[in-house]
């Protein structure tokens, strides 16, 4: 398990003092979110590590509106907890992973000029007193603190443009804590661009339940992608998936495609069931001296290459659909995503097109 990594997921569904429309989603994205955390193949997060902020599943039948649950308070507690917990390990504490979670109505600053940040209305917010959960400061204090190795924050919410209202940072200070913060890469996931309203809708293949649009496309992504390399999904290939396939995974009149925000520097990679299809060569070790074996991919574009002698000295590139390989005289298997290929042998001239859909394949060179 990634017994380093922690998670704080919030979801808000009704807000009693009006001027919001009630949500469906939020409580069952947090439950999707929290299954594929504890997934022991997947996010394998303890659930001793996850803390759950979110209005009750049954809605009070008389409540002061003042004191809707969860408000700013019940986040920031958790929040301030895990920061001093966090801290005194020292450098120790540049480990795992920090998932932020937000799921509700919410919105952002009209004249922000910086990075894309939100903000998560709280149950007792109203029109006239905007309580609300600073999504994007925590993890910038999470990142500036260096408090895990890496911090994801995932805002499924509204990011209404309004004029009148700013996002307010709690009295953290937000500069970098040491030179450790530099090296913690933020992965940073809207739902909507700036001014965007996020959608939730009864999702078909989630047994008809609502859920946000942002929550159901991640995660069915996270559940289904192939692995990048033996690290897993990138997210630099994930927000790729993510874009390219949202009308085809949410329907053309779905919400604008979601904002994502790449590292500014390194990499995050998340784990995934698919770790590709099985597809091996075989050859004459005797026949074939000195052969090198390429891998050439639909738009032509060489991924792999290997010498078929020796120690089968080979070269993968960046980003390959060559998720794993393993080599032994006469003989190379390889963990491929599904498509189409074609592989070369020279100097011999050789070449043959080939398609990996999902079985284990075979071919004898």
């Amino acid at each position: 398990m990634a017994m380093s990594d922690h998670a704080i997921l919030t979801a808000i569904s009704w807000y009693p003092a009006g001027g919001f429309t009630e949500l469906q989603g939020p409580l069952n994205d947090l439950q999707l979110v929290e299954k594929w955390l504890t997934d022991p193949a997947l996010g394998a997060v303890p659930p001793e590590n996850i803390e759950k902020i979110h209005t009750p599943l049954a809605k009070p039948t008389e409540l002061d509106v003042d004191d809707a649950p969860p408000a700013a308070d019940a986040f920031d507690r958790h929040f301030k907890k895990l920061l001093a917990k966090r801290m005194a390990l020292g450098p120790e504490r540049v480990s795992g992973r920090l998932y932020l979670y937000f799921s509700g109505h919410g919105f952002c600053n009209k004249s922000q000029d910086k990075d894309a940040e939100a903000a998560l209305y709280c149950a007792n917010a109203t029109r006239i007193m905007y309580e609300h959960i600073f999504g994007t400061h925590y993890a910038r204090i999470a990142k500036s603190w260096a408090l895990f190795a890496e911090v994801v924050l995932i805002m499924d919410c509204c990011r209404d443009a309004e004029i009148a209202r700013t996002p307010i940072p709690r009295p953290y200070r937000d500069t970098p804590y040491d030179e450790l913060a530099h090296n913690v890469p933020l992965l940073a996931i809207y739902a909507v661009p700036k001014g965007g309203k996020a959608q939730e809708r009864s999702i078909a293949e989630r047994g008809d339940k609502v859920h946000g649009l942002l929550t159901h496309a991640l995660f069915k992504l996270l559940d289904e992608l192939p692995a990048s390399s033996a690290l897993g999904i990138s997210a630099t290939e994930l927000r790729r998936h993510l874009l390219e396939s949202w009308n085809s995974i949410c329907g053309e009149d779905s919400a604008p495609r979601p904002e994502i925000y790449l590292p500014a520097s390194g990499e995050i990679h998340f784990p995934t069931r698919n770790q590709g299809s099985p597809f091996s060569f075989a050859w004459d070790a005797q026949q074939l001296p000195g052969e090198t074996l390429q891998i050439i991919d639909s738009s032509l574009r060489p991924i792999a290459q290997f010498q078929l002698a020796g120690n089968g000295a080979h070269r993968v590139e960046p980003l390959s659909p060559v998720i794993a390989h393993e080599f032994k005289p006469g003989h190379l298997a390889l963990r491929m995503k599904p498509g189409l290929y074609e592989y070369r042998l020279a100097p011999q001239g050789q070449q043959l097109g080939f398609k990996v859909d999902g079985g284990s394949q075979h071919v004898d060179l």
